[in-house]
Formats: C-alpha cells, structure tokens, sequence
C-alpha cells in the first residue's frame, strides 16, 4: 500500500471514530458542545473535499448519469417485498400511517437519508475508491462501516450492511447521491412501518438502544 493510501487511510479513520464518539457520547452531552462536535465534523468532510480537489461529480452530486436507476429500483423493491413478507408473518398488525404522514416522513427521511448517503458514498466509498488496490475491497469495508455505526441494534445493522454494500457498488459504477438518498429514504420508512418494533426499536442506535 502507498504511502498516499495510508494517509487517506487514516483520514478516514479519524472521521469514522469521531462519529462513533458523537454517537455513544457527545449527541447526550452539552447542547452547545454537540452542535460545536457536529459542525467540525462537517467542516472537516468539507475541507478533505475541497484540499483533494473532489469535483461535484466525483461526490456524486453534479451528475447526468442516471444508469443505476434500473439497480437501485431492483434494491428498493427487493427490500420492499422482503420486508412485507417478514411484517406479514412476525408483525402481523402492522399498518402503513396515514397518507399526508407518510408523505411527511418520506420527505424528512428523503433529505437525512441523502445526507447519509453523501457521508458514507461522497466521502467514505469515494476515499476508499482511491485507497484500496481493488474496488471490491473499498466497496466491502464502506458496507461494514456503515453497518458498524447502527450498532448496536441487529436489525439495522444487518439491513445496512446488505443495503450499504449494494449502495457502494452502485456509487462505484454510476456517481449520483440523489438516487441513493431516495432508496435509503423508501428502505428506511419500510423497516419503520413493516417490521416489528421489537426488531428496529424506533430506529435507534449507540446507547438509545
């Protein structure tokens, strides 16, 4: 391995580990200290962008490439119909919310769900792109690490890492966040709404859980 891999290597690391302590810690602690946390980890993203010369489309964000349509409508409705199946037989009472409050959660989960995406595929997928030797390494350790920071509940650890695995191989081939970000918003509302409470326990993770 490069020395260049290394250090974008441990560049990585240290933002994943600030996460992780934003997680377990700091999101509980001082209001004004978390949001201090929270915008020096935007900052730093924002800087490794900006000093490595990362275009628009390199992010994933300018982008006329809409080729992993057709691969990621295949994921949604995969995780759609596994879902429906695993709500009907272990939470057989579960019901979709209203139409105007599902909209409303669809559209929130659409904008926080893109942000994760540009977190993990903008910045994470994309670095390990440029670090590792092969692309199925970098496309392996984005999808454990995206799976890592929702533990410790198993049920979102375990549907990020399949989905988190498929979504890196799909920003691999075809750059464009905001079909990520939409995919991530309709999986995420269909665990809320198929899957038994007990499985997802509100979608928390770190020590909520």
């Amino acid at each position: 391995m490069s020395r260049e891999s290394k250090i974008i290597l441990m560049e990585l690391l240290i933002l994943f580990f600030a996460i992780e302590i934003y997680i377990g810690f700091i999101r509980y602690g001082n209001p004004v200290f978390k949001k201090l946390f929270l915008l020096s980890m935007f900052a730093y993203m924002i800087s490794s962008w900006i000093v490595r010369r990362d275009t628009l489309m390199d992010l994933g964000i300018k982008t006329g490439d809409w080729s992993g349509s057709k691969f990621v409508a295949l994921m949604v409705i995969g995780n759609i119909a596994l879902m429906a199946i695993a709500g009907h037989i272990f939470n057989p009472d579960f019901g979709i919310s209203s139409g105007f409050s599902f909209m409303l959660k669809l559209i929130w989960y659409t904008v926080w769900g893109t942000i994760q995406q540009m977190i993990i595929q903008s910045y994470f997928t994309n670095r390990l792109l440029a670090a590792m030797p092969y692309p199925w390494q970098a496309i392996a350790i984005s999808g454990i690490l995206f799976s890592f920071v929702h533990f410790p509940n198993p049920a979102l650890s375990f549907i990020c890492l399949v989905n988190g695995l498929l979504s890196a191989y799909m920003f691999s081939k075809s750059r464009n966040i905001w079909l990520l970000g939409i995919g991530h918003a309709i999986i995420g509302s269909c665990v809320a709404e198929f899957l038994p409470w007990s499985w997802h326990h509100a979608m928390k993770i770190g020590p909520s859980f």
